[in-house]
């Protein structure tokens, strides 16, 4: 979420584990699933629908000295290669789709998008590609704001994507490709949605899309990294005693029937709130 005043914008980002980092010079360690380029190619039809990305920044930040780290960027307009030591961070501008991030040792990526509408921006963690793309995710979001799903096919070839929202179904996405489901399906993301396919894709999730209000963004996890315990580490204002405070929340998603869902607020291992039962998709 953003802002104070006229000329200060803020956004904040998850973050992710040391071990979670990539950097073994193997092979690309990120691949960006969204650009300006989305923007521009909409705005050239006098259609804005993707105004979210307007603007698509990214922070490297390496944790070894002498890191070489390699940003490639499908029109070379954003091309940068050199050593960044322990801590230290680069900050990119003009962001295209599909462009890739190499490191010699472990480093993170977070992105920025956002444009000139209000304190229209947003924060996501860059997950590394060898644990960041699967072919199967949950998206627990349940807001009465217009939520877009953009979904990022990185392979050669187009694939088709299945998705189940009250309503199922199925759209394709071409190779190197990235889609907005409210443009594949007609439908905004109002609840428990899950989208799947044969092979591998990544997801972003837009709340508020195309607005300059209530906007943040969150990266969706594939289903093989999902568990059954979860630490809130932040979560400001609200007291669930007497539920004045509902801005701050916290969604989960239920991927199996009769799922039991307990929360402890004060931390002590005893309940003090419980789901029984939701369903796969509530």
């Amino acid at each position: 979420r953003a802002a104070i005043a006229h000329d200060y914008m803020a956004a904040c980002w998850e973050l992710l584990p040391v071990q979670a980092w990539r950097g073994d010079d193997t092979g690309v360690d990120f691949i960006m699933p969204f650009g300006t380029d989305l923007y521009y190619l909409e705005n050239n039809n006098a259609n804005e629908v993707f105004h979210d990305f307007m603007k698509v920044a990214i922070v490297i930040q390496s944790a070894a000295d002498a890191n070489t780290i390699v940003v490639d960027c499908p029109n070379d307009s954003t091309d940068w290669n050199d050593d960044l030591d322990r801590g230290q961070t680069k900050y990119l501008t003009s962001i295209q789709k599909g462009t890739t991030i190499t490191c010699d040792s472990k480093a993170q990526v977070h992105m920025i998008i956002g444009s000139d509408y209000g304190y229209d921006i947003r924060g996501l963690s860059g997950i590394p590609s060898y644990n960041g793309n699967g072919n199967d995710y949950w998206a627990p979001i349940n807001v009465s704001s217009d939520t877009d799903m953009f979904i990022f096919n990185h392979n050669a070839s187009s694939i088709t994507i299945n998705y189940s929202a009250g309503s199922t179904g199925s759209f394709t996405v071409p190779a190197n490709g990235t889609v907005s489901f409210q443009d594949e399906t007609g439908s905004w993301i109002t609840g428990g949605t899950h989208v799947y396919s044969s092979n591998e894709f990544c997801v972003v999730i837009s709340v508020d899309t195309d607005s300059g209000l209530w906007d943040w963004a969150a990266g969706l996890t594939q289903y093989s990294l999902l568990g059954t315990d979860y630490r809130i580490g932040w979560a400001p204002g609200g007291s669930y005693t007497t539920n004045t405070q509902i801005d701050n929340c916290v969604f989960a998603i239920a991927t199996e029937n009769d799922t039991d869902i307990f929360v402890d607020f004060d931390g002590d291992g005893v309940e003090d709130l419980t789901f029984n039962g939701p369903n796969s998709l509530d």
